[in-house]
């Protein structure tokens, strides 16, 4: 979607960012950054998996979903 790269741009950073600093421990952000740099460079389109994700952390953020404080992530599968 080249509208991540113009008028969109500030509300995919800024929910991005949001949902990572909220559901940090679910995602790699590391791995979300590195697909945002490729997209906003032009080198991959991953604007509908960029999109997803947005959609994804503003779903969560509106029915205020999280995890269990007693879940352990890190056994599950990447």
């Amino acid at each position: 979607m080249s509208g991540f790269r113009g008028s969109l741009r500030p509300l995919l950073l800024n929910t991005l960012n949001e949902g990572l600093a909220e559901h940090g421990d679910l995602f790699r952000a590391d791995t979300i950054q590195s697909y945002l740099q490729l997209h906003m460079e032009r080198r991959a389109n991953l604007g509908y998996h960029l999109w997803g994700l947005m959609i994804l952390f503003l779903w969560m953020k509106r029915w205020r979903i999280s995890i269990d404080a007693g879940v352990d992530t890190k056994n599950c599968p990447s």
